[in-house]
């Protein structure tokens, strides 16, 4: 079905009371989400042109975030962050992203310390997990990275907001503290560049939509840093 871009419009403000947590009572355990959920909503993840603008959906939808004061500098608004009670754990469980990682791009982003971490208490709540976090010692920094492998059809609007909420929803002091006082720690340093990475295997629809002219989903990207690797 195709919808005009005041359907679009429409429709995403409508998603942004449902999955986000503007509107809701946080101290409410029925409402409470853990974290905001937009991305997986259908405003972010809809693909296709709208019938009367022939306008990308998420271009669309992006427009709107940013019009309205969603997007910030490094922040979307709405994501709460989550501490978690027990320690972040290091043990590199096995996962294709982790695989390839190892495989082919460790040299970029340096030494894998964990892969498909929990974000949250589950199941009080359901905050989702981060693909993978590597470190690379001789720059410092601590990369939050997700993956999106050639089959995924994630629209790259869906991938930024992923990564960013999950960047939002941990506790990063707690994240940098739990990894430096192990006893062979993972890290060197309790001040490391946190950054977010977006690694796009070929075939992937954000692959596809990163090669394309996406102007404000790729505003909304250099708005959050949010760093994009397209692997051919």
């Amino acid at each position: 079905m195709d919808y005009t871009k005041e359907k679009i419009v429409e429709m995403t403000g409508t998603d942004i009371a449902e999955h986000g947590n503007w509107i809701k009572d946080l101290d409410s355990k029925n409402d409470f989400m853990g974290a905001d959920t937009f991305w997986l909503s259908e405003s972010a993840s809809r693909i296709g042109k709208t019938s009367d603008t022939n306008e990308d959906y998420t271009e669309v939808v992006g427009a709107f975030l940013l019009e309205n004061g969603f997007i910030e500098k490094d922040n979307f608004t709405g994501v709460k962050q989550i501490t978690k009670k027990a320690p972040y754990p290091v043990h590199t469980k096995f996962s294709p992203a982790a695989c390839y990682l190892s495989l082919h791009l460790e040299k970029k982003f340096g030494t894998i310390i964990e892969s498909e971490i929990e974000l949250g208490n589950y199941p009080d709540d359901k905050a989702g997990v981060v693909d993978l976090i590597t470190y690379k010692k001789d720059t410092d920094e601590l990369y939050l990275i997700e993956f999106e492998p050639n089959y995924s059809e994630n629209t790259l609007l869906s991938a930024a907001l992923k990564i960013q909420t999950h960047y939002q929803t941990i506790d990063k002091k707690k994240l940098v503290n739990d990894f430096y006082s192990k006893e062979d720690s993972p890290i060197s340093s309790k001040n490391p560049q946190i950054k977010k990475v977006l690694v796009l295997l070929k075939g992937s629809n954000a692959y596809k939509e990163y090669q394309e002219n996406r102007p404000n989903v790729t505003k909304i990207l250099n708005e959050l840093q949010i760093v994009v690797i397209p692997v051919n």
